[in-house]
């Protein structure tokens, strides 16, 4: 995995193309990137196959059973309400399924980058629930809905992976009691889940911010104590997959002012937090909250 400055990124024949959606930057305030490959060891049991221009499926083979990994990144569309873009990007996502030899019920982890969340996120809940009805999905993946910088009439991009264990859902999901599940309020993702492949334990944490047990927003005028809140939940998450902050490989952090991304900076100092982060500045899901976080954690099993 590369993670950090677009300096990093390896040079070659065929230059990388990442796919930002919003205006990402690493600590330095230079553009940062994400890109993820795999290498197989020698003898393994390794198909990648390109299912599309933003689509692709991982076939692996651990412990005798089939593990499918799809990696999809929505077509973008123009056209149409926010609503209307979200169900094509999800009619998409379920067409790329389809295609990988998948269901919905694989889904493990979404995101949702709006162009003007604090007036389109209800939008985006109903094309969600009116499409996980139709699925019938009674597990939700972990998820992230950000506001974003999108091109002139494109309301919502949309990206998600799905893994397959001989055709079952492999993630697990689970919560912190720090804060309750999402749909109990409302939109239909869970704070967390596990999955185990690869020799790994892989852990998705959706975007946290400081929201209570009752799914309410803590005060923000406390800046510091808004952020505090939420890294405690970002932690207890971890920690109840018995990972700690040294395993995570790959963290976005979603700050809607100056101050509040201070507030991180100083939190990550006081504190010795020190993952690896992209810092963005945008629109969080409810328009009071300042602050949001999520990652992704990895550890190696021993054989």
């Amino acid at each position: 995995m590369v993670f950090g400055d677009v300096d990093l990124a390896p040079d070659g024949d065929r230059p990388l193309r990442p796919l930002t959606a919003g205006r990402q930057y690493a600590a330095t305030g230079r553009p940062g990137v994400e890109v993820t490959a795999i290498v197989p060891l020698p003898g393994a049991e390794v198909e990648v196959v390109a299912l599309g221009p933003g689509t692709r499926l991982v076939r692996t083979h651990e412990d005798g059973a089939e593990v499918r990994r799809l990696a999809h990144v929505a077509a973008p569309s123009r056209e149409g309400s926010t609503f209307e873009q979200s169900m094509a990007a999800l009619h998409g996502l379920e067409a790329a399924l389809t295609q990988a030899g998948m269901e919905p019920r694989h889904l493990d982890r979404t995101w949702y980058f709006l162009a003007d969340i604090e007036e389109t996120y209800a939008e985006l809940n109903k094309a969600r629930d009116a499409t996980f009805d139709r699925w019938k999905l009674t597990t939700y993946p972990a998820s992230t809905g950000i506001g974003a910088g999108l091109p002139p009439g494109q309301a919502v991009a949309v990206m998600a992976e799905a893994v397959a264990r001989d055709g079952a859902p492999a993630a697990t999901p689970f919560g912190t009691d720090l804060q309750c599940a999402p749909y109990d309020y409302g939109p239909r993702f869970v704070r967390a889940n596990r999955s185990h492949r690869n020799g790994c334990e892989a852990v998705h944490v959706s975007g946290i911010s400081s929201i209570d047990k009752r799914g309410e927003s803590l005060p923000q005028d406390d800046v510091r104590a808004a952020v505090a809140y939420a890294m405690a939940s970002f932690t207890d998450l971890l920690a109840g997959a018995d990972l700690t902050p040294e395993d995570v490989v790959s963290c976005y952090v979603y700050c809607k002012d100056a101050e509040a991304r201070s507030a991180f900076e100083a939190h990550c100092s006081d504190g010795g937090f020190t993952v690896p982060y992209l810092l963005n500045t945008v629109d969080v899901c409810r328009p009071e909250l300042r602050f949001e976080i999520e990652g992704r954690a990895v550890r190696r099993k021993p054989a």
